[in-house]
């Protein structure tokens, strides 16, 4: 069997895995990409083609939700101080921040609470990517990288 000429694939089993652990932590596609060595494109048609990978990358996002929707949860709501039958305190007080309440309504529940110049710009992305093969969320990550979002 003849030797492999070229340059070595991009797309491997170490940097999927990289790109995984790197959403989970809660960073974006963007960066996730970037870390593992790849443009953010790359990452976005390797998602096109490949719909495990693409499962893959939105449960990664969603743990890394769900990690910090209940870190912010607890923060804006609080938690009181627990402590052990002989009343000893295991776990200090969290007071409510209301600060990380309004993050979260403005982040979360962005149609009611959020930045009316990006949900004009979402509503025409949605608009045009309804009637073709648009790719919504590549979309979005350009007009993020525009408006200095992440």
């Amino acid at each position: 069997m003849a030797a492999r000429k070229g340059r070595p694939p991009k797309r491997t089993k170490e940097r999927r895995d990289l790109i995984l652990r790197t959403l989970r932590t809660g960073l974006t596609r963007r960066a996730a990409a970037e870390y593992s060595g790849i443009d953010r494109r790359t990452l976005y048609v390797w998602m096109q083609a490949d719909a495990p990978f693409r499962h893959m990358v939105t449960q990664a996002e969603a743990e890394a939700e769900v990690r910090m929707g209940t870190v912010v949860a607890n923060s804006a709501f609080g938690r009181p101080a627990q402590f052990d039958p002989n009343g000893k305190m295991t776990r200090a007080e969290i007071p409510a921040n209301p600060t990380d309440a309004k993050w979260w309504l403005t982040h979360r529940r962005h149609q009611e609470w959020g930045d009316r110049v990006y949900l004009d710009i979402e509503a025409a992305v949605d608009e045009l990517a309804e009637g073709g093969d648009l790719d919504k969320a590549a979309i979005m990550a350009e007009v993020d990288d525009i408006l200095g979002r992440d």
